[in-house]
């Protein structure tokens, strides 16, 4: 059967049209699925007027190993790889019964109900903690002048640079500081995790910067042979842990190991702490991905193009005393929401591989 694509030449797509990346993250495929007319950038192509067969189910055929393996053999190399949309459409597709189109396709928009419900319940527990700490809608007036006894500030800090004594930032710490609840330092709520790898085994699930969604806080780790790993891999990783990226903090790359895995180790460019039982970690991660806190990292920013800060910087942030009954429905909630998030993925993982075993069986 035979498999059309037209493009008119618009750039717009619209709601179950098909997004495919070009460069970056190589040829992987997303769906349009509620809004409509979305721009695209020039790192991806669109898939328009999709006919004779499921949006859906293509969209699972271009993740399967046998749509994604087309997709990175058809690419171009100019400078780097590229994929065009002539190439694309000259990909061989298997065409399965109508009804299995439409069970994969309520197994998709099932995975995204889910995602999206995760998405707004963790909005919804980062809206309740801006609340009760008094930062929903604030925002510092960040005067352009900031008077400092030169002798004084230096000492203290030794830093000299303009950025570091912004009137932005003593406003921030005195908001935090007068919740009602109090407040106290990292460093006394939460334990440093400092083992270090021996690198014994052949290979190890690796967690880098990079493997950190900063959308919704999310980790993935890559299985890397031990002789391939970084100079920087040396963190062994636990259950529970929970990652604070010291690069370009502002990104808010911070996550919580919520699955057990053995032979984990992290980049040493994280910070990584455990409870000790008297702060919940989901609470410190949503207070650390807010914007005023990723604001307020770049106070202690060292360097331009590849700013970082230091493992104190973290320790001694001051963070505002939640009450215990608080910290137990966000920590419940966002459990539940890394619950829904992991849900959508295993759904979207059965659906491909649904429609492998359909491809293979229809070669029998």
């Amino acid at each position: 059967m035979s498999f059309v694509l037209e493009n008119d030449g618009i750039n717009l797509l619209n709601k179950n049209d098909i997004v495919i990346t070009k460069v970056g993250s190589p040829c992987y495929a997303s769906l349009v699925y509620e809004h409509n007319e979305v721009a695209l950038s020039r790192t991806v192509m669109g898939l328009k007027n999709i006919k004779c067969i499921n949006p859906f189910y293509l969209l699972v055929f271009l993740r399967s190993k046998y749509g994604f393996t087309q997709l990175l053999r058809v690419r171009e190399l100019t400078i780097q790889y590229q994929l065009t949309l002539e190439r694309v459409k000259r990909i061989r597709i298997f065409v399965p019964e109508e009804s299995f189109q439409l069970q994969i396709e309520q197994m998709v928009k099932s995975a995204h109900a889910k995602l999206e419900e995760s998405k707004q319940l963790y909005a919804a527990v980062e809206d309740q903690l801006l609340l009760e700490i008094g930062l929903k809608d604030w925002q510092p007036k960040n005067q352009n002048i900031n008077v400092k006894n030169l002798s004084e500030s230096f000492l203290r800090s030794g830093r000299l640079d303009a950025e570091y004594y912004q009137s932005k930032y003593d406003e921030i710490e005195a908001k935090i500081k007068s919740y009602n609840g109090g407040y106290d330092f990292i460093s006394n709520r939460f334990v440093q995790n400092n083992d270090v790898c021996n690198y014994e085994k052949a290979e190890y699930k690796y967690i880098e910067i990079g493997d950190v969604n900063v959308g919704d806080g999310s980790v993935s780790p890559n299985i890397i042979p031990t002789i391939e790993l970084p100079d920087n891999a040396k963190r062994v990783l636990h259950f529970n842990d929970i990652l604070i990226s010291k690069v370009r903090p502002y990104r808010g790359a911070v996550a919580i190991i919520n699955f057990d895995d053995n032979d984990l180790i992290g980049s040493g460019a994280f910070t990584v702490l455990r409870e000790n039982g008297t702060y919940k970690k989901e609470v410190l991660q949503v207070l650390l991905r807010t914007d005023v806190y990723k604001d307020w990292l770049l106070k202690w920013n060292v360097g331009s193009s590849y700013p970082v800060i230091k493992d104190e910087d973290v320790l001694n942030l001051p963070i505002p005393i939640i009450p215990a009954k608080i910290q137990e429905e966000i920590s419940s909630k966002i459990q539940k929401s890394f619950a829904l998030k992991a849900e959508s993925k295993r759904l979207l993982e059965q659906a491909k591989l649904m429609v492998e075993q359909e491809i293979e069986k229809g070669g029998e």
